[in-house]
Formats: structure tokens, C-alpha cells, sequence
């Protein structure tokens, strides 16, 4: 795993398989933390048989990159996969609801999307500012984020009939 073939020690990666059951899992992957020298890392519990959803990112979220992999029902050997990190950008978005009114200073869970898949373990806190705007550094040009208003249980519970922001968008676009 790397940028350019050179290799990226200390990623996180975080996995997704979708749902799924077996006798001693739930269909959750814990993230795999840190990344050899080489780059390397090694998964345990992935199911056969499912696709699987990788986002990783290099400390400080300097360099990010996804993948989704098809991992065989009765694999002959043990997968080998590779994943080609790149740079990440800031992103500035201003943040609105259905409404059109700006989401100012607005409490919020953001979580990378990989094709479809959300990507529960890599969910980050942030906030928007008093004029909705959100910025972010180490997000990846052209990926879906699920972008979500955080709720304590109290308030969600209080306010059982109130719809809270929650939408999946691009944050930052692809470079063209």
C-alpha cells in the first residue's frame, strides 16, 4: 500500500463486507491499524464469498485511497491485495437542509462511502461554522461521504417526529 509504488507505513485501514452473520461475528470488521515499513498488513475474520469495501489513510490523512475487492467463497490461497493511496485535499462546503436553510454550527459525523458501502469505523466528528460552512482536511477527490447531523440520544428521543440532516454528497470534487 502506498503513493506511487513507494510504500506508506502506520495506515489505518477500515473494511467493510456488508452484512452479513456467522456463529462468532456480527458482520464487523475492526479497522487494521498501522501498516508495516513495507506497507504491508494482514486481515483477519474476512468473510469469503463478499465483496470487499477497503478505505485506508495514512497518518494525519495526508494520502487516502479505496478499493473492492472480490474475495472468492473457497479462496485456493490466501488473497493478496494492493491499494494505491493518493494525495488528499481541504474541502469547504456550505451545508444546507431539504429546506434550503444553511446548516450553521451545526454538530456532525461525516464517514467515507466506498462504492455504496458506509464506512463505519473511519466516522469523524466535525462541525460547521456559523455560516454552514464545513472544512475538511484528508478527504479524497470524487468520493461519496454520508454526512450526518449528530444526535444525542436525548435530543433524538425528544424529538421523535424531527427529521435531522443526513445526506451523502461529494465533498470534494475530481480534479479535472
Amino acid at each position: 500500500m502506498g503513493l506511487a509504488e513507494r510504500p506508506v507505513a502506520g495506515a489505518v485501514v477500515y473494511l467493510s463486507a456488508g452484512d452479513y452473520l456467522t456463529t462468532n461475528s456480527l458482520g464487523i470488521i475492526p479497522p487494521y491499524v498501522g501498516s508495516a515499513a513495507d506497507g504491508s498488513f494482514e486481515l483477519h475474520n474476512v468473510p469469503t464469498g463478499r465483496d470487499l469495501h477497503v478505505y485506508a489513510e495514512a497518518p494525519e490523512r495526508r494520502l487516502a485511497g479505496t478499493a473492492v475487492f472480490e474475495i472468492p467463497a473457497e479462496p485456493a490461497e490466501t488473497p493478496s491485495i494492493a491499494l494505491d493511496l493518493a494525495l488528499t485535499v481541504r474541502a469547504s462546503v456550505i451545508l444546507k437542509n431539504s429546506k434550503g436553510d444553511v446548516l450553521a454550527n451545526t454538530s456532525l459525523n461525516i464517514r467515507p462511502v466506498v462504492q455504496g458501502q458506509e464506512m463505519g469505523f473511519a466516522e469523524r466528528a466535525a462541525a460547521s461554522d456559523d455560516q454552514g460552512r464545513l472544512e475538511l482536511d484528508g478527504i479524497v477527490p470524487g468520493l461519496e461521504y454520508a454526512v450526518r447531523e449528530a444526535i444525542s440520544e436525548e435530543r433524538r428521543a425528544a424529538n421523535a417526529n424531527t427529521r435531522f440532516f443526513q445526506q451523502r454528497m461529494q465533498l470534494a470534487p475530481m480534479p479535472k
